[in-house]
């Protein structure tokens, strides 16, 4: 075979090999005394959850916001007091699940409740609330990832008297969020104002969600919808996908609250890793492939 002929069938080659289907391997926070642990499955197992281990952030600051910028897990804690081992960003290593403090600032007030993750801007967003106070507008902040500190700050309009709980990001840089006051699901869009508006598009259904929400969207892949969340502090989260284009909630299984040592204890939040892009997998095929010219006798 030619060279030009072995090399186009060592490319052809490359092409099929380097988008395999992969599977989608959920990442949640679970609190268990003395601290927060980093918690895996399957999308398709939710019910077989593996400890990955301790992120040694201490579970009176819990890690209630959880996401992926690239191949890299952060995570926020939801409390007041800033600094290491209590409110501020986190890197999350996947296989430990050790937890190495970042950075972040005083909210006046505010807590970051998630994370989400835009693949238009490639910025981080937190959802801003004051817990227990539903008399405030929730904000909107994106976070610098390197340092944690917060580069810009929009009013979330539509939310006085209702807690949103959880944040998302599809793959056009679309919001959606979910809120525990009336368990219903909503869309955000940016006004002429530098504002976010929420439409709602309808309520999650039984069970409700009085307890921590994870919510995430598959933006690499499908664009899926999965919303985690529990009708107590306690026990097992009901596993559901959102289309919010049909305003439909359908439930998928649950993840058990019943590990060792978790007491019963449920979900903070979760998400999935995304695909790499398609020009890193290309270009990771192609390095396994060396294809040389052969030398005539």
């Amino acid at each position: 075979m030619s060279y030009v002929l072995r090399s186009a069938a060592a490319l052809a080659a490359c092409a099929v090999v380097a988008f395999p289907a992969a599977a989608q391997m959920a990442f949640g926070i679970r609190p268990a005394s003395p601290s927060n642990f980093l918690v895996s499955f399957d999308l398709s197992n939710p019910g077989n959850v593996q400890l990955v281990g301790d992120t040694g952030v201490s579970s009176n600051n819990p890690l209630a916001g959880l996401d992926f910028v690239g191949s890299t897990l952060y995570a926020y804690s939801a409390t007041r007091t800033i600094g290491p081992g209590a409110g501020g960003l986190y890197t999350i290593d996947t296989t430990t699940g050790a937890a190495t403090y970042v950075g972040g600032q005083d909210l006046n007030g505010y807590i970051i409740r998630d994370l989400a993750y835009n693949p238009v801007d490639q910025q981080l967003y937190g959802l801003g609330i004051i817990s227990g106070n539903n008399s405030n507008y929730a904000r909107m902040y994106t976070i610098d990832v390197t340092t944690g500190l917060i580069t810009n700050t929009r009013t979330i309009w539509g939310t006085v008297n209702r807690q949103l709980t959880a944040l998302a990001c599809d793959s056009t840089g679309t919001f959606y969020a979910v809120d525990n006051t009336f368990d219903s699901y909503y869309r955000l869009s940016l006004n002429n104002l530098n504002r976010y508006d929420i439409e709602n598009l309808g309520e999650v259904g039984s069970p409700n969600m009085v307890a921590d929400q994870g919510l995430f969207i598959d933006w690499s892949r499908d664009d899926r919808a999965y919303l985690a969340s529990n009708g107590s502090t306690s026990g097992a989260n009901t596993l559901r996908t959102i289309d919010f284009n049909a305003r439909t909630v359908t439930t998928i299984g649950s993840v058990p609250g019943t590990l060792p040592n978790f007491n019963q204890r449920d979900i903070l939040d979760l998400t999935v890793a995304p695909l790499p892009a398609p020009g890193v997998l290309v270009l990771a095929g192609l390095g396994g492939l060396l294809v040389s010219k052969r030398r005539r006798p």
